[in-house]
């Protein structure tokens, strides 16, 4: 096959690459529309079931290997898997090796949202996943009270503080936060996350005329399946309370939420955001989050104060 004709889509787990690649693949294809969904994780993941042998999953690591030499024509990429990696850098040899690529990149609008997706959308438990992305001796290090207790068991304050000090940093590193303020490369087209939520058929227009493609079928014949993904998506909300939440607290003004409105990870946010600007939650067996901004306030420490 010619390298020219290769679909290539890059992205970090949780931002939506792999409902993307259906997408494309769908409408590329004279294979008849069947959902993608495994509903229980809200991810796209049974493309690769029904694409097969038409699509190839690649890290940084196969980009100068014999690997890319496949007659796949869709090609997924997660462009930094380890810290050595380079997401720029993958993609500039993604670029010379097979041409132009999507690149599928969160925004601050959909920070929270892809954080917590690259949790609940991948892992079978919730705890294990979480936990698999940081090492559980620098808990018992950290807390050395909780050594020995199995990570599953561990209070939900400690495992939120502990997010809030190691898990935006470790994320924004993954990505490599912000690339496209300083990444320009003419054929690496950057789809944001909510382009492909909130504006899917002139994010697919786009692409199509990026690539030179025709479709096999018109672009309404995947909205229905469009709306089926957008009802599955548990963390749509994230961001905007967690924004909400903060702005209400600056401002000194009180707003409540739900206690299920926030996820562990979207909670560890708050705590970190308000951490970063001087003010220190009293976190010790705090394993109901507060539910409004006056009960969190009340549980700052006095001292924490800036100024």
């Amino acid at each position: 096959m010619n390298q020219s004709e290769k679909i290539i889509v890059a992205f970090n787990g949780g931002s939506y690459g792999s409902y993307l690649l259906w997408l494309l693949w769908t409408l590329t294809t004279d294979n008849d529309i069947v959902a993608p969904f495994i509903k229980e994780k809200s991810n796209s993941h049974k493309f690769y079931e029904q694409a097969k042998g038409n699509v190839l999953k690649l890290n940084p690591n196969d980009l100068l290997s014999e690997k890319i030499n496949s007659d796949a024509k869709f090609i997924m990429v997660h462009p930094k898997i380890s810290a050595e990696d380079n997401v720029a850098d993958s993609l500039d040899t993604l670029v010379n090796a097979l041409g132009k690529t999507v690149l599928v990149y969160p925004t601050p609008k959909t920070y929270l949202l892809n954080i917590n997706n690259s949790f609940s959308k991948i892992y079978d438990s919730f705890w294990k996943g979480l936990l698999e992305s940081i090492d559980i001796k620098d808990i018992y290090t950290n807390y050395p009270d909780m050594d020995g207790i199995p990570p599953e068991q561990l209070p939900l304050w400690l495992v939120r503080e502990f997010l809030s000090l190691n898990i935006f940093d470790s994320w924004e590193d993954q990505v490599d936060w912000y690339l496209p303020d300083y990444y320009n490369n003419k054929q690496v087209h950057i789809v944001k996350i909510e382009d492909i939520l909130y504006n899917v058929e002139d994010t697919l227009t786009k692409i199509k005329e990026f690539y030179n493609l025709q479709w096999t079928k018109p672009i309404d014949s995947i909205m229905s399946y469009h709306k089926t993904n957008m009802s599955l998506q548990k963390n749509l909300t994230q961001d905007q309370i967690c924004k909400q939440i903060l702005t209400s607290f600056f401002a000194n003004t009180d707003f409540k939420w739900n206690s299920n409105d926030l996820t562990l990870i979207s909670e560890a946010f708050v705590q970190k955001s308000l951490r970063d600007n001087g003010y220190e939650l009293q976190c010790y067996n705090l394993n109901v989050f507060p539910t409004s901004v006056a009960k969190l306030k009340e549980k700052l420490y006095k001292q924490s104060r800036k100024g």
